[in-house]
């Protein structure tokens, strides 16, 4: 769908990017999320979940966070949600931001081995 709308500089088909992830597995997909930080080919990139509407720029906001920090994200949410939130997310591409996504994925594999807890 990316490429044929000719709407985005880059398209990073999951598919590719990860052949070692089921990327329509629950697990797989949610991992894209954490290995995409990896794969970005940006300096600074600005993650928004597909079910995230930007009503401003958002680069406005939050790449000027990224002077100061190597990730950025929303705290808080509706509903159950009220610690940090990975629908919308700003980093810088670094050493520090690499290890974050590494560790992550390997903190929710552990999670998920022992729980399925997804959220």
């Amino acid at each position: 769908v990316g490429p044929s709308l000719q709407v985005f500089d880059v398209v990073i088909r999951a598919e590719r990017a990860f052949p070692d992830l089921d990327v329509h597995d629950s697990q797989g997909f949610r991992l894209q999320k954490l290995r995409g930080g990896l794969a970005s080919p940006y300096e600074r990139t600005i993650f928004l979940d597909s079910d995230t509407r930007a009503c401003k720029d958002p680069g406005a906001t939050l790449f000027p966070l990224l002077r100061t920090t190597d990730v950025a994200c929303v705290w808080g949410g509706r509903g159950n949600h009220s610690g940090a939130s990975a629908g919308v997310l700003a980093f810088s591409r670094n050493a520090r931001s690499n290890a974050l996504w590494r560790h992550w994925e390997a903190v929710y594999r552990t999670v998920m081995q022992r729980t399925r807890r997804e959220q």
